[in-house]
């Protein structure tokens, strides 16, 4: 029997999707073209390329600066008591970095928004280039909104080298730090830092020691043309947050310790409408999952988790779910006895229960005493009205009617038992494994605790053939597992995306022939193979029935 998820555990888990911090950050190389500024006044301009710039070159760039305002009371505040720094007016200035064609712009959106406000258009407005050299800083402070559409801003650090001037973030209790001059230290390829967040969140930029802070920032706004096919996903906080107590838990003994399944409901919208015809609803959805679905798509990966998208269908008290879409639109269906059943018996699908009902447990789960359980799962976060895939199909009972069937999609994960947590075996790349442009998730099964970067050297451990299980053996630091942690032999279970097979009919050995059709007198003298062929067709046809 499963044990069930106390309230606190999926809180714990729950609380890193849902509650996901106010800004999302990372670093993007981006080619060296894109590192040039031109800037000027009047009739004088320069080009300023950052990767090769001199300190002249930036005290240059500083001076040429104004002193920075800051906004108070709707007003444009100067006062270097709480605001020390340069800045230019974005018709003092061009970049040629293009944070859509880069993927930045969508990353940022993907990431910061969820649910229907990550359906709408964003646009970025280039807004200022600051300045920020030694002995510069800024207070706390909240940005001043521009309009009521604005939501947020945008911040872009040039690798230019610097000491301090790091940007502190604050909300609710909690603050964050993104320490721009620590990152770029070390460092001479070409990339740039970003910090986007929401206008309600105090920040500051600390005192800059030495060196030059050069950024642009760009204001964000909501506008009404609609969105299209969403594009890459970047790197999150809430996605680290996510894997740290997932750990946690999965180093807890009373967590799941004979193992289980856990849901996790949607929490973006994809635009199932634009799906390729015929193509497979889930397929589709695994390429454009993004933000806190992609972490958990991710991050179950790295931990050698077993996870999924299924599609899951409600009908009269019972629930299913399938790792495939059965794509019924436009099908003639024999629905004497319910969508759930129809689907159970013909694709396979699988009876949904809470923690128990697999046990007699206190809840009746199908209304044919036959039917069991299949899987008892607990929801981590709801299942949502985000996503719905809607068939249309003619139901034949006493008469036939178009009815309609309303598939929502859920990620599945299966948790192994205490001392055996991994439920993904290792398997070779699969394109359809890959979530929206990332394409750096290996799909070698890893251990708990590890990490793409730090199993075998940024190396695939190749898939070893076996009948029942899969030693994985990559190069780990044991220091990066939890010690309630074993990494233990992966049992070999179905690929990602793949339904469960049917039951097949015993191999029956068939005498050699150069020639004759299977099944025939002269490739079977005996004629078993023919008889077995016969019988078996017949059982299926009477289970059909």
């Amino acid at each position: 029997m499963a044990a069930t998820l106390t309230t606190e555990q999926r809180e714990k888990l729950a609380k890193a999707i849902i509650h996901k911090p106010p800004y999302c950050s990372g670093i993007l190389p981006v080619p060296q073209e894109d590192l040039v500024i031109f800037y000027g006044k009047g009739k004088e301009g320069r080009r300023l390329d950052v990767t090769h710039a001199s300190s002249d070159d930036l005290q240059h760039l500083s001076q040429t600066c104004e002193a920075a305002t800051f906004g108070m009371d709707q007003e444009d505040v100067l006062d270097e008591t709480y605001r020390k720094a340069g800045k230019l007016d974005s018709t003092n200035f061009a970049v040629k970095l293009d944070i859509d064609s880069l993927g930045l712009f969508e990353a940022v959106r993907s990431d910061l928004l969820d649910g229907r406000k990550a359906q709408e258009n964003v646009h970025a407005e280039l807004y200022k280039l600051n300045v920020y050299g030694e002995g510069s800083f800024f207070k706390s402070h909240k940005d001043t909104p521009r309009s009521t559409k604005m939501f947020g801003s945008l911040v872009v650090v040039y690798p230019t080298a610097h000491k301090g001037g790091a940007l502190t973030m604050s909300h609710e209790g909690e603050s964050w730090t993104f320490d721009s001059g620590e990152i770029f230290a070390g460092h001479n390829d070409a990339r740039i830092g970003y910090v986007a967040f929401f206008s309600d969140v105090d920040h500051e930029v600390t005192l800059v020691e030495s060196g030059y802070r050069v950024t642009i920032t760009y204001n964000l706004y909501f506008v009404d043309s609609p969105v299209h096919i969403p594009l890459a996903p970047s790197i999150s906080p809430a996605g680290k947050e996510f894997k740290s107590a997932f750990l946690a838990l999965l180093a807890d003994p009373t967590f799941l310790p004979n193992g289980g399944h856990l849901g996790f409901g949607m929490r973006h919208v994809y635009p199932l409408e634009n799906k390729p015809k015929g193509k497979d609803v889930l397929r589709y959805m695994k390429r454009c999952l993004k933000g806190s679905d992609a972490d958990v798509l991710r991050v179950c990966k790295e931990l050698s988790l077993k996870v999924e998208l299924n599609i899951m269908f409600k009908d009269r008290g019972e629930l299913v779910m399938l790792p495939k879409d059965p794509k019924l639109e436009g099908k003639q269906l024999d629905m004497d006895d319910g969508l759930c059943e129809y689907l159970c018996h013909r694709y396979k699908a699988r009876l949904v229960g809470p923690p128990g009902a697999a046990d007699g447990g206190p809840k009746k789960m199908s209304r044919y005493p036959y039917r069991e359980v299949d899987v008892e799962l607990q929801w981590v976060t709801s299942l949502t009205e985000l996503n719905i895939q809607k068939s249309s199909f003619i139901a034949y009972g006493n008469q036939a009617e178009l009815s309609h069937a309303y598939g929502h999609i859920a990620l599945i994960v299966r948790v192994g038992k205490l001392g055996a947590r991994t439920t993904r075996r290792a398997v070779t790349s699969d394109p359809s494994n890959t979530v929206g442009h990332d394409n750096n998730t290996s799909s070698t099964a890893m251990p708990p605790g590890s990490s793409a970067e730090n199993v075998g050297g940024g190396q695939q451990t190749a898939a070893q053939p076996s009948d029942t299980t899969t030693s994985v053996q990559p190069q780990v630091d044991v220091g990066q597992i939890p010690s309630a942690f074993t990494v233990s032999q992966v049992g070999a279970g179905v690929d990602d995306g793949e339904a469960g097979p049917a039951t097949a009919p015993p191999t029956v050995a068939a005498k050699p022939t150069t020639k004759g059709r299977l099944g025939s007198q002269a490739a079977n003298p005996d004629g078993t193979l023919a008889r077995f062929t016969r019988d078996w067709k017949s059982l299926s046809k009477k289970a059909r029935k």
